[in-house]
C-alpha cells in the first residue's frame, strides 16, 4: 500500500487509531481518535501515552501496555471502560496489532471505537429485563397465593350448598340459618380476594387511574367505618374515631380508601370479641399526615412483622374467629401508599395488639 493511500485511510477513518512505539510514546494519531480523547495532534503525537488517560491511572496503564508489547503479549480485541486526563469516562472497543514500518522496527497499532452508547444500551435492556424476571416472579407467586386462598371458601361454598341441595328437606330452620352464615362468610372471603386480584393487576398493568386530590380524612374514615362496621358488630367490637374535622390530605381517593378499608378490616379480623378498632390522624410534620388505626387485638411477634409486604414470603393465617387472611391487601397497601409519595409504619406487641400509620403528604 502506498503511502498516500494509507495516509487517506489513517486521516478518513471514524474510528480513532494510534501508533505506539516500545517505550510507550505516541507515535502517530488520526483525527478521529483527536476527536475522542480531547486533545489536538500536536498536543499527542511525541508524547507518552499517559497523556491520554487519567492522571491516577495513567501510569500504570503504559507500563502494562509496555511491558505486553514487550513480551508480545499482545490482546487482539477487548472492551474496556476508560477514564481519560478530563475525567470523562468512555466504553471502548479496543484492537490491537503489532506492525513493522520501516528497519524491522515494531510499532503497536491500536483502532479505537466508541462504545459507550451502545453499553448504556445494553445496561439499560439488562435493567429492563431483570425488572420484567422480577414482575412475572411477582406475578406468579400473587396467583400462586391467590389459587390458594380461593380454594377453601370455594370448598366451603360447595360443601355447603351440596348439604342443602341433597338435604333440603330435612334441614330445621336454625341449621338453615348457620349454612346461611357460612355461605355469607365465604362469599365474602371471595369477594375481598377478588376485589384485591382486580386492584394488584390494575396497579401491573398501570391502568389503575391516579388522580391526587385534596381530601378529607374525617369523612373517608366515616365512610370506610360504615362499611366495616356490620362485620365489627358480628365480634361486638367497638370501632372508635379520633380526627380533626379539617384535616386533609393530598392524595387518590381510590387507593386511601383502599388502604383504610384493608387496615380496619384487618383490624376488627384480628381483635377479639368485645374489643376496640381505632381510627386516628393528625398532623405528624410539616406537611405530614399520620393517619392510623390501632387495636388491642392479638398483635404479632416481630418475626412475623417482617415478614409483612413482602410477596415471597407466606404470611396469612386465620383471624380470631377464624376469618382467613392472604396477606395480599397489606401488599397492595404498601404499593397504594408508596404511589402517593407515602410511607407504612407498624408498632406491634404480641398479644397486646397493632398500629398500622400511613405517612401521607397533606393538601396545601
Amino acid at each position: 500500500m502506498s503511502e498516500l493511500r494509507f495516509r487517506e485511510i489513517w486521516d478518513k477513518s471514524f474510528d480513532g487509531m494510534r501508533l505506539l512505539d516500545k517505550d510507550g510514546r505516541i507515535v502517530m494519531v488520526n483525527p478521529a481518535l483527536c476527536s475522542l480523547i480531547g486533545k489536538s495532534r500536536t498536543d499527542l503525537e511525541g508524547q507518552f501515552l499517559d497523556i491520554m488517560f487519567d492522571p491516577e491511572e495513567a501510569q500504570r496503564i503504559r507500563e502494562s501496555a509496555v511491558r505486553r508489547f514487550r513480551d508480545n503479549i499482545i490482546e487482539p480485541y477487548l472492551e474496556r471502560q476508560i477514564k481519560l486526563w478530563n475525567g470523562k469516562e468512555l466504553w471502548v472497543e479496543l484492537s490491537n496489532s503489532s506492525i513493522d514500518l520501516h528497519d524491522g522496527e515494531h510499532f503497536l497499532l491500536s483502532i479505537f471505537r466508541d462504545i459507550t452508547e451502545r453499553k448504556f444500551a445494553e445496561k439499560e435492556i439488562r435493567l429492563t429485563n431483570e425488572k420484567l424476571a422480577q414482575i412475572n416472579s411477582q406475578k406468579d407467586k400473587f396467583f400462586s397465593i391467590i389459587a390458594h386462598d380461593l380454594r377453601s371458601p370455594f370448598q366451603g361454598l360447595l360443601g355447603l350448598t351440596e348439604i342443602m341441595v341433597e338435604d333440603s328437606g330435612s334441614l330445621t330452620l336454625r341449621e338453615l340459618n348457620d349454612i346461611s352464615r357460612s355461605i355469607n362468610k365465604s362469599a365474602t372471603v371471595l369477594y375481598e380476594l377478588l376485589v384485591n386480584l382486580l386492584e394488584w393487576s390494575q396497579m401491573q398493568r398501570g391502568s389503575f387511574d391516579f388522580a391526587p386530590k385534596s381530601l378529607n380524612i374525617l369523612q373517608i374514615a366515616e365512610k370506610n367505618v360504615e362499611t366495616i362496621r356490620p362485620v365489627a358488630a358480628q365480634k361486638n367490637i367497638s370501632l372508635d374515631l379520633d380526627i380533626p374535622p379539617n384535616l386533609k390530605i393530598y392524595a387518590d381517593e381510590k387507593m386511601i380508601n383502599s388502604v383504610i378499608r384493608n387496615f380496619l378490616s384487618n383490624g376488627v379480623k384480628f381483635t377479639n370479641k368485645g374489643g376496640n378498632v381505632k381510627i386516628s390522624a393528625k398532623m405528624k410534620n410539616p406537611g405530614i399526615i399520620q393517619i392510623s388505626v390501632s387495636d388491642n387485638g392479638t398483635g404479632m411477634t416481630e418475626e412475623y412483622k417482617n415478614k409483612l409486604f413482602k410477596i415471597d414470603e407466606r404470611i396469612g393465617y386465620n383471624g380470631t374467629e377464624g376469618e382467613p387472611s392472604s396477606g395480599l391487601g397489606l401488599l397492595l397497601c404498601k404499593e397504594f401508599v408508596e404511589k402517593n409519595g407515602g410511607t407504612i409504619e407498624v408498632e406491634t406487641e404480641f398479644g397486646k395488639g397493632s398500629k398500622f400509620s400511613i405517612l401521607i403528604p397533606s393538601a396545601k
